[in-house]
């Protein structure tokens, strides 16, 4: 079984209103697991909402883009408009646009300026063979970007890690298929140079991304062997440990500086039901 990426931290500053705000976009109910963190389960990855400064954590949105197809991309874009999501403008222009690569798609922000994109789910780059969820009938968290500083470290790093090869279509963007949702290393210089943009000085991803996987130990072997960092955060011990809620994981920093935690997937803990 391949990895699996289920579950992405989205930081918010106010978890009142960003329960309002993401369960009338996307038309999910909101799992409020603990008061600090509410769930939203779409079709692909769990979204898990959390206000880092409840955690002694600064505030600070994602750096890159969040995707999500959805089976009604104008009645999302309608629903976006009303909810005031501030746009964004690139060279296709603002709004739904068909992008070169053949994605129907628009681009905007949450009240918390996390840059996210719906995509039309019945037309999409991904061919049916890539991803299994075409035709969802909910909207599905289908790919996460993370930024890095090396690509070719990145890479080599991930791929030891999940167990394959990553999808080097293009080239400055590499995807690993993590099951129901797609892992997109990016390098933003080297995607702002290809683009003609001023770079901005490099932020690793400020949240957690979390990978089931079937051998957690097989995994821990590998990344002690990548002699990979353990997460700079006094409420989490290194190593393997058994979680107060139940998982059995341990968690790192990738390359980057991204933290990341890996799973058992026999010990998922998928919301408070």
């Amino acid at each position: 079984m391949p990895p699996n990426l289920y579950r992405l931290v989205l930081p918010v500053a106010d978890m009142a209103s960003a329960d309002a705000f993401w369960s009338r976009l996307l038309g999910l109910d909101v799992d409020p697991v603990v008061a600090t963190r509410h769930y939203l389960h779409t079709g692909g990855a769990i979204l898990a909402l959390v206000d880092p400064r409840e955690h002694g954590r600064e505030h600070r949105p994602s750096p890159d883009w969040l995707y999500f197809r959805v089976p009604d991309l104008d009645a999302t874009y309608e629903r976006a408009r009303a909810l005031g999501c501030r746009p964004s403008k690139d060279d296709e222009g603002e709004g739904i646009q068909v992008r070169p690569w053949g994605d129907r798609s628009f681009y905007t922000y949450d009240p918390f300026e996390n840059p996210i994109c719906f995509v039309d789910d019945v037309r999409s780059e991904s061919p049916p063979e890539r991803l299994k969820y075409m035709g969802s009938p909910v909207a599905n968290l289908c790919k996460v970007i993370l930024p890095t500083t090396s690509m070719g470290r990145a890479e080599a790093f991930f791929q030891e890690l999940l167990g394959h090869e990553a999808d080097t279509f293009v080239p400055n963007r590499h995807f690993f298929r993590c099951d129901s949702c797609e892992l997109a290393l990016v390098n933003p210089t080297e995607h702002a140079v290809s683009h003609e943009l001023e770079p901005k000085p490099f932020l690793p991803n400020p949240e957690v991304v979390y990978f089931a996987v079937s051998d957690l130990d097989a995994t821990y072997e590998s990344a002690q062997k990548l002699h990979m960092q353990p997460l700079p955060a006094d409420d989490v011990e290194e190593g393997i440990q058994t979680r107060p809620w139940g998982e059995r994981s341990f968690y790192g920093l990738d390359p980057s500086g991204n933290p990341i935690c890996f799973v058992d997937d026999q010990t998922l803990f998928t919301g408070s039901a």
